[in-house]
């Protein structure tokens, strides 16, 4: 080789590797960015990760990938997404596209890549990498890493624009309904707004220590609505003393949504001791501790039943032939839906038990026929796990004097067949 053709040979070898790093760097810099992500959540609208671009060019995403605190490039490949448009957000689901778009009635343009089973948990990690396995963007959160920060369990979170694209999960804030974002509830009632981002810049105050479960975060007022108890315009969840949970495990056991007889729900006590309902309440979908008092009920014995009722207790009563000893608080006007939410907070505004129902498949219609727990339901909201009322089932179900079916008064310990 001559003289002229080596030097050529080399600075062509030169070029190429200037290019690629060049081409590198413009790749990893690309404006794609993490814009909202959601841990866990009830059915179709359970985990997903939304990724925006925020900057003024269109962005190639093929050989584009996602994982999590593995950190390891191509775990989740995202080249289906293809070509993103300046302000355009696609979505990452764990459910199947077709099911994630359903469940947030999303439209067919929507882009998604769905059925990812590299998965988030409540303290993780989102990694985004380029084709050239360049880490464009990373989040890395939980409420137990980062006291204070969000946990996005049925709420999802979002950066305000401080925080977009530098890894700071304080910066983060919980989706509610009508905020910035246009967050709504999915059919599973979680709450959020996948499949579009608006940059706003979050004021820094006022704080607050939004108290439940006996822990803190260190949110808005209108973030804590819902979750907890809102306390002062401290910063510092650490100087807050908060309420201290009950623990009691008062469950909710059935419920009707409608019926000749009007709509209610039944407590049970299963406490090994009393259990005191002042300052208790209830909830629906809305989830606003204190919103429908309970105290009347006073103190529940062990293993007895308590009725909130739609009807004026006396008429409930006598409806469905109960004792006058069945402690019912009637006269309910926060009304359930077909699709809705029972919500039960002790005397701190900590959340006791939640049943979500409604628009799932294989869910009982409470509409005459009130739905009871299984063993394996009480507690843990999953209305799949709960059974429609019948004459003669294991509660003693019976028909009211109107029509309607049910066993309200009492509960019974009943485990249920599987796909029975």
């Amino acid at each position: 080789m001559g003289r002229n053709a080596s030097i050529g040979l080399v600075r062509w070898v030169q070029f190429a590797s200037i290019s690629a790093a060049l081409f590198t760097a413009a790749t990893a810099d690309a404006q794609m960015r993490i814009t909202e992500w959601q841990y866990s959540g009830a059915g179709a609208s359970s985990e997903f990760v939304e990724f925006t671009n925020v900057g003024a060019e269109p962005i190639d995403m093929t050989g584009w990938s996602y994982d999590d605190d593995s950190r390891i490039p191509g775990t989740t490949d995202l080249s289906a997404f293809g070509t993103v448009q300046p302000g355009e957000s696609v979505i990452m689901s764990e459910a199947s596209a077709e099911v994630f778009r359903v469940g947030w009635d999303l439209d067919p343009s929507l882009k998604i890549v769905g059925e990812n089973t590299s998965n988030l948990g409540r303290n993780d990690e989102i990694n985004l990498y380029d084709a050239g396995d360049n880490l464009v963007d990373r989040l890395t959160y939980g409420d137990q890493v980062f006291p204070g920060s969000i946990r996005t369990n049925g709420q999802s979170g979002w950066p305000c624009a401080q925080v977009l694209g530098a890894n700071d999960a304080y910066g983060w804030r919980l989706s509610l309904v009508a905020d910035v974002q246009g967050s709504d509830f999915s059919t599973a009632f979680d709450i959020a707004n996948p499949g579009t981002f608006v940059e706003y810049e979050c004021p820094p105050d006022p704080t607050g220590a939004c108290c439940s479960g006996g822990a803190c975060q260190v949110l808005t007022e209108a973030e804590c609505t819902g979750i907890g108890l809102y306390q002062g315009d401290e910063t510092n969840c650490g100087t807050v003393t908060c309420p201290s949970p009950s623990g009691a495990a008062v469950r909710i056991t059935e419920f009707m949504h409608a019926g000749a007889g009007g709509e209610f729900i039944e407590f049970r006590n299963f406490e090994a001791g009393p259990v005191d309902m002042t300052g208790w309440s209830y909830s629906d979908e809305t989830r606003v501790p204190g919103q429908v008092s309970l105290s009347a009920y006073g103190t529940i014995a062990t293993g007895e039943s308590v009725i909130l009722a739609e009807v004026l207790a006396s008429d409930f009563r006598t409806d469905w032939g109960l004792s006058p000893t069945v402690k019912v608080i009637g006269g309910l006007t926060v009304n359930l839906g077909a699709a809705d939410e029972i919500n039960l907070y002790d005397a701190s505004g900590a959340l006791v038990d939640r049943v979500t129902y409604g628009n799932v498949a294989c869910s009982p219609d409470t509409n005459g026929h009130s739905a009871w727990a299984c063993t394996e339901a009480v507690g843990a909201n999953n209305i799949l796990l709960w059974r429609r009322s019948a004459v003669g089932d294991p509660q003693g179900s019976t028909v009211s004097i109107v029509g309607d079916v049910g066993g309200p008064g009492s509960y019974t310990i009943a485990p249920c067949a599987t796909g029975s």
